[in-house]
C-alpha cells in the first residue's frame, strides 16, 4: 500500500468516529485524560479524542506523562488499523503488544496481548514522535485494501466540504460582526443627536414702554417662518424655544407701535432680543381702555335695539339723549317727534352691531373744544330725583344712578326690579332707600364742587404697560379708599369699609333666613324656575309659575339679580326634575333659581313676597348699598339704612 499522510492524528479520530459511532455527540470535553488534549489545546477535537480513548482504541503517544500528540501525522495504513479495530468491535480491548517486522496481528487477546503470524503484512498503526507504537488493527485480507482506501477518500471529501462550509459560515459571522459594529456607530451618532436636541435653542428678552421705561405685560411676539409666538408676562419677559435658523421677530401691544427685528439663532444657544415700544395713543386713552366704558361687546349686546339701555351704553345713544335729559325728560331715548325711539331711528344713529360705539371720549366731551357736554345740574334723573351744584360730576351722575325711578317710603315699591349698576349717585346723595321716612341729611361730600372728579380722576400709577401718567387726567376712574387720607388725615378707609361690609352681610342673612321660613312654613309654593346656564325658564309666561316646591325643604338662599329682577338661588333638601321651554329636562337637581315675583302660593296664586311687604324693600336696600360703593360714598348714611332695615319685621 502506498505511503500517504491523511492529516493529523486528531483529524483521524473524527473520521473514525463519524464512520462507526453516533454516541460521541453526547460527550463533553473534560481535559482530564491527556495533558495535551483540552479545550484550549485541542479545540473541537477534544471530545472526539477522549471518546476514542474510552473505547480503548488507543492509549496515546506517551504514558507518563499521558500525551496524545494530536498534531502527529497519520498514514493511510495507520488509518486502516484504526478503522478495522473500530469496525470489528475490539475497541473495548486495550492493545499492549505488537508484532515484529514481517508479521501481522492475527489475534488481539482479552488482556491486550497479540498473536502474530507470518505473511503479507497489513497496515501498521501510526508511530508517535516519541517512538510509542499506536494500536495495531487486525490484519486485513492479504494484499487488498482498495475498498478501505475508497472509503477514506469519501471521508476526506466530506471533511473538505465541511471545511468549505465552515469557512463560509466564518465569513458570514465576520460580516455580522462588521454590521454590528456599524450599527453601534449609528446608535452612538443618534444618541449624540438626541443629546443635542435636548438642549433647545431659544429667543428670550423683555418688552418695555419707551416713554414710561416700564414693562409691557401681554405684548405679543410672533416669529416667521414657523408661526411661533409668545406673550409677555407681568414683568414684560418672554421665551420661545425655536430650531436654529434665521427669523423675523415682530413685537406688538395694544396702543403701541409694532416693531420687528431680524434674529439669528444658533444650535443650543439662547439669543436675547429685548425691545422698547412707543405708545401710539395718549395715556388717557390707554387708561380708558381698561374700563367698562371701552367695552364694545357690551355696547353691542346691551345697547343695540333698546331705547332704554342705549342711553348709557352707547356713545351715539348718550349724545342723542343728553338734550332730552337737560330738558327734564329722563325716560327712554325718544325720536325728534317725542315718541320712543324705534329700531329704524336707532339704526340711523349708528346703533347697530357694526357701528355702535361704547362710551368714548366724544360721549362726554364736545369734539370742538373738549369741554364737557353736561355740568352742574340735572333737573330729573332716571333715579327719580334731580341734582344741582355737581360741577364736572354731573356728566357722571347722568348714568351712575339706580335708573329705576324713585324708591322711598313716599313712592312705595311698584316692581321687583333691582337698582341698576352702579347706583353710586343714590348712595352719594342719601336717596332712594326704604324705612328712611325721616329725611336723612345730605352727605357732606355732595356739597363739594367737582367731587366725583376730585376722587375718581386723581393721579394714580398707571397699570403695567399702559403708558405714562398725566396728572389730573386719570381716565381709569379708579378712586379707591386710599384716597380718603388726602382730605381726612388719619382716617382708615379700609376699616370703614370692613364695618359696612359686615353689616351688609348681616342684612343679607336676615333677608335669606326670613325668606326660607316663609317658604318652608307657608304651605305649597310654586315658582317659575330659571336655568342660568341656558338662560331658559320653566314656562313661557312670567305669570305662569309651574314648579312645585311641595315636599322639599329650602336649606339656603342666596340673593341675586335675574334679568333685572330680584331673585333667589335656593338649595333644596330633595331633588326635583324640571322641564324647560325648549323641551329639555334637568333631572334630580337640588338647585333652583327664581325671580321672587314668580314665587306664589299654590292655593290662590298670590305672591309670597308682595310688593307692599317689607322683605322686597329690604332686598332693594341691600342691593342699592352693595352696588353703590356705600363704604366710600356715604358710610354714615349707609349704616343708618342697614340699622333701620334690620329693625323691621320682614314677614310683614
Amino acid at each position: 500500500m502506498r505511503k500517504r499522510h491523511l492529516g493529523t492524528i486528531a483529524w483521524v479520530m473524527v473520521f473514525v468516529l463519524l464512520s462507526v459511532s453516533s454516541g460521541f455527540a453526547q460527550m463533553v470535553c473534560t481535559g482530564e485524560i491527556f495533558d495535551d488534549v483540552t479545550e484550549e489545546k485541542a479545540g473541537p477535537f477534544c471530545s472526539y479524542i477522549e471518546y476514542f480513548s474510552t473505547l480503548g482504541i488507543t492509549g496515546g503517544c506517551s504514558a507518563n506523562p499521558p500525551l496524545y500528540c494530536p498534531d502527529n501525522p497519520v498514514t493511510r495504513g495507520q488509518m486502516a488499523i484504526f478503522l478495522t479495530a473500530a469496525l470489528e468491535g475490539v475497541a473495548q480491548k486495550r492493545v499492549t503488544g505488537s508484532c515484529p517486522s514481517g508479521q501481522y496481528i492475527s489475534q488481539i487477546n482479552e488482556d491486550g496481548t497479540v498473536d502474530c503470524e507470518a505473511g503479507v503484512t497489513g497496515p501498521t498503526g501510526p508511530q508517535g514522535p516519541q517512538g510509542l507504537q499506536g494500536p495495531q488493527g487486525p490484519a486485513g485480507p492479504p494484499g487488498d485494501t482498495s475498498a478501505l482506501s475508497s472509503r477514506i477518500d469519501s471521508l476526506e471529501a466530506s471533511v473538505s466540504s465541511l471545511l468549505t462550509q465552515l469557512n463560509t459560515l466564518s465569513g458570514r459571522v465576520l460580516t455580522l460582526e462588521t454590521n454590528f459594529t456599524s450599527l453601534q456607530g449609528s446608535v452612538t451618532t443618534l444618541q449624540q443627536t438626541v443629546n443635542t436636541l435636548s438642549t433647545p435653542s431659544s429667543i428670550y428678552g423683555e418688552v418695555t414702554d419707551a416713554q414710561a421705561a416700564s414693562a409691557i405685560a401681554g405684548a405679543s411676539i410672533s416669529l416667521t417662518p414657523g408661526n411661533l409666538s409668545a406673550v409677555t408676562s407681568i414683568s414684560g419677559g418672554y421665551t420661545i424655544n425655536v430650531p436654529p435658523g434665521f427669523y423675523t421677530a415682530t413685537f406688538s401691544a395694544q396702543s403701541f407701535a409694532s416693531k420687528s427685528a431680524q434674529v439669528t439663532v444658533t444650535q443650543n444657544a439662547a439669543t436675547q432680543v429685548s425691545v422698547t415700544l412707543s405708545p401710539t395713543v395718549s395715556a388717557v386713552t390707554q387708561q380708558w381702555q381698561t374700563t367698562d366704558h371701552a367695552n364694545v361687546d357690551k355696547a353691542i349686546s346691551v345697547a343695540v335695539g333698546t331705547p332704554h339701555c342705549s342711553r348709557c351704553h352707547s356713545q351715539q345713544g348718550f349724545v342723542a339723549w343728553l338734550p332730552q335729559l337737560a330738558n327734564g325728560d329722563s325716560g327712554q331715548l325718544k325720536k325728534p317727534d317725542g315718541t320712543v325711539a324705534d329700531s329704524a331711528y336707532l339704526e340711523s344713529l349708528g346703533i347697530t352691531p357694526t357701528e355702535v360705539q361704547p362710551i368714548t371720549c366724544s360721549a362726554c366731551h364736545n369734539p370742538s373744544d373738549n369741554s364737557l357736554r353736561l355740568v352742574n345740574s340735572i333737573p330729573l334723573l332716571p333715579s327719580g330725583f334731580g341734582v344741582a351744584g355737581m360741577g364736572k360730576g354731573a356728566i357722571c351722575a347722568a348714568c351712575h344712578n339706580s335708573r329705576n325711578g324713585l324708591h322711598d317710603d313716599t313712592a312705595g315699591l311698584t316692581s321687583y326690579t333691582t337698582p341698576h349698576v352702579a347706583s353710586s349717585l343714590d348712595v352719594f346723595m342719601g336717596k332712594n332707600a326704604y324705612f328712611m321716612s325721616s329725611a336723612a341729611p345730605r352727605y357732606p361730600h355732595a356739597t363739594i364742587t367737582d367731587t366725583c372728579v376730585n376722587c375718581h380722576m386723581a393721579p394714580v400709577p398707571s397699570p403695567p404697560g399702559q403708558g405714562y401718567q398725566d396728572l389730573g387726567k386719570n381716565h381709569s376712574f379708579n378712586g379707591g379708599l386710599a384716597g380718603c387720607t388726602g382730605c381726612h388725615p388719619g382716617v382708615d378707609g379700609s376699616s370703614i369699609a370692613a364695618v359696612v361690609t359686615s353689616q351688609l352681610s348681616s342684612l343679607s342673612t336676615d333677608i335669606s333666613t326670613t325668606a326660607m321660613y316663609m317658604l318652608n312654613e307657608g304651605g305649597e309654593v310654586l315658582v317659575r324656575a330659571w336655568n342660568p346656564a341656558a338662560d331658559l325658564y320653566s314656562s313661557s309666561s312670567s305669570s305662569n309659575s309651574n314648579i312645585s316646591l311641595s315636599g322639599v325643604t329650602i336649606t339656603s338662599i342666596e340673593l341675586l339679580e335675574i334679568h333685572g329682577q330680584m331673585g333667589f338661588h335656593m338649595i333644596l333638601s330633595d331633588p326635583l326634575d324640571i322641564q324647560w321651554t325648549d323641551g329639555n329636562w334637568t333631572y334630580a337637581t337640588r338647585e333652583i333659581w327664581a325671580q321672587i315675583g314668580s314665587i306664589k302660593y299654590a292655593s290662590d296664586s298670590t305672591n309670597v313676597f308682595s310688593l307692599g311687604s317689607n322683605l322686597p324693600k329690604a332686598f332693594w336696600n341691600y342691593m342699592l348699598l352693595s352696588r353703590g360703593s356705600a363704604a366710600a360714598h356715604n358710610p354714615i348714611w349707609a349704616q343708618d339704612v342697614i340699622t333701620r332695615t334690620l329693625s323691621q319685621d320682614l314677614t310683614e
